[in-house]
């Protein structure tokens, strides 16, 4: 049973490192471009649907062909973009109107990212899941949930340290088009070629 939860709590920290910096950046966001419990809800929201897709897919229903995932990177660099040009545009526009439309689009945006982000977690737990029962798959899941809390925790809790949110609260308009961006292409070179 431990060599379980090992295995488990082992395989979301090992898919879901890459993750950590995205919701740092997210989380220090403080001009209400995206909410905390935004950001909590769309990477809830892309852990639900990557471990769905995972577990149907240990079960002989693999939906996305390893080549396809590196095309998942249009998704942050689109993103990375949009934020770009919402920067850029920022004055131009009635305030009301764009803070009602991100308020939308907030938990949207991070589940996709953090959609794009965790596609290659599939590959990774397709394997494991393949070998679990019902009643493990179950217990994965609760491990999933209580780590995605830990890991919202340790990414906010990172963006209390001055020497870390200061620059990103200063520079947030460059560095979350930029890891984005970056994200996006990470995704495509590790995945296409």
């Amino acid at each position: 049973m431990i060599s379980f939860f090992v295995t488990a709590v082992l395989s979301f920290i090992s898919t879901e490192i890459d993750n950590i910096l995205v919701m740092t950046v997210l989380f220090a966001q403080d001009n209400g471009k995206i909410k905390k419990s935004q950001v909590i809800a769309g990477q809830y929201l892309s852990l639900a649907i990557l471990t769905i897709v995972s577990i149907i897919g240990a079960y002989g229903l693999n939906f996305m062909p390893q080549e396809y995932i590196g095309l998942l990177g249009f998704i942050p660099i689109a993103l990375g973009i949009k934020e770009y040009i919402s920067y850029k545009l920022e004055n131009t526009k009635d305030k009301r109107l764009e803070e009602a439309k991100k308020s939308k689009t907030g938990v949207l945006s991070v589940t996709l990212v953090a959609l794009a982000s965790g596609a290659d977690n599939i590959g990774i737990y397709i394997p494991i899941f393949a070998g679990f029962s019902v009643d493990q798959l179950v217990i994965v899941i609760g491990i999933f949930t209580v780590m995605m809390a830990l890991w919202c925790l340790l990414a906010e809790l990172i963006t209390r340290i001055p020497v870390i949110r200061n620059p990103l609260k200063k520079y947030s308009s460059i560095i979350v088009p930029v890891v984005f961006i970056s994200l996006g292409v990470y995704i495509f070179i590790i995945n296409l070629f």
